[in-house]
Order: C-alpha cells, then structure tokens, then sequence
C-alpha cells in the first residue's frame, strides 16, 4: 500500500484540528518548524481543537480515521516532515493530546506508528519552548509491552456508545450529535 499524499496527510491533519485547510496553510504546516517555533501559528491552528480526553472519547471513530492516514505515514518517519518536526507536527502534539489520553491500549497499539510519534512529540513540543497556555496537561502515559498480534484499526471500537453500542455524545447518537457539531463549526480557512 503506497504512502497517504501529501494531500491526504493536510486533509487528515484538518480534520484532527477542525479546519479546512487551504493550500497555503498545507504549505506552512508541512515546513520544517527550524530553531524558532511559531507558537502563535501553533496556537491559530489548535484553536477549534478537542482537548477534552471526555470529548475525544466522544468522537473517538473520527479521530481514529484521521490518524490511520498519519499512522500509514510514520510508518518509515519520525515526523510528519521527515527526519525534524515540521509545524503540522507540534500543531498536532497540542490537538491530540486528550484523544491520546482517551485511548485505550488496544487503540493506541493499533495506531502504534502514531502513537510513537506523539509520545516523542508531547516530549519534544515542551523541549522546544512549548508555552504554558499550549501545555495540555500531565504527559499521556503509553505501555511498551506489545500484544501479539497488534490489534487492526478496523477492529477498534468506539470509546462512547450507549447500552446498544451505538457510538454517542451524552447519550446522543452520534450520526445526530455530528450533525449537530457540525453544522455548529465554521470551516474556513485559516488566514
């Protein structure tokens, strides 16, 4: 299976943030970050984003397909640039913090390339000067012993559903939750 595109990978890191990204946004995300971050672009990017491990459980399924993309792309990197973090990546180590703090260990081993990744990120994103107001909280904790055989993405189930396994938000479906959401955020691009 060949790698996700470079445009698979900015439409999987949009989703991830909320945004519909613009082509110029893909370009400044996938940019090696160099000795300077830029925080406040770090901080416009993960604006809409989920930090709630409660609402990340919540929508589960979403952030599962997203990182698949990525998981698919870190499978031969360390970053999402390549051999040094790019913008996208520290962007991420923010936005994703809570979904990977609701995780569970079977989701977080199928996603192992992704989870690798961000937990040299959360590390990596304080090392680099990370501000306190970006700082999600206490570092996700992952365990090293993996299952024989690694779980499938396809397998994993939803974090929140109801008494019939139907995912949901607070006891709403979330086909109708979604919806809800959705209709509720913008996707414009960032300018």
């Amino acid at each position: 299976m060949p790698a996700p595109s470079r445009d698979a990978i900015a439409v999987a890191v949009g989703k991830c943030v909320f945004l519909k990204l613009a082509p110029q946004d893909t370009q400044k995300l996938l940019a090696p970050v160099g000795a300077k971050v830029d925080w406040k672009a770090v901080r416009a990017y993960t604006a809409q984003a989920v930090r709630s491990p409660q609402a990340a459980a919540c929508l589960s399924g979403h952030f599962t397909e997203q990182l698949a993309v990525l998981n698919a792309v870190l499978e031969p990197k360390l970053f999402l640039g390549g051999a040094s973090p790019c913008l996208a990546d520290l962007v991420l180590a923010v936005a994703l913090h809570g979904c990977f703090a609701a995780f569970d260990d079977q989701h977080k081993w199928a996603l192992c390339n992704a989870s690798r990744w961000f937990d040299l990120l959360q590390h990596r994103a304080v090392a680099l000067g990370m501000p306190d107001d970006l700082k999600p909280g206490p570092p996700v904790t992952f365990v090293y012993d993996a299952p024989e055989p690694l779980p499938a993405i396809e397998s994993l189930a939803p974090l929140a559903t109801d008494a019939e396994g139907v995912a949901c938000y607070r006891g709403v479906p979330f086909a109708t939750a979604a919806g809800k959401c959705t209709a509720a955020i913008k996707s414009a691009p960032i300018s």
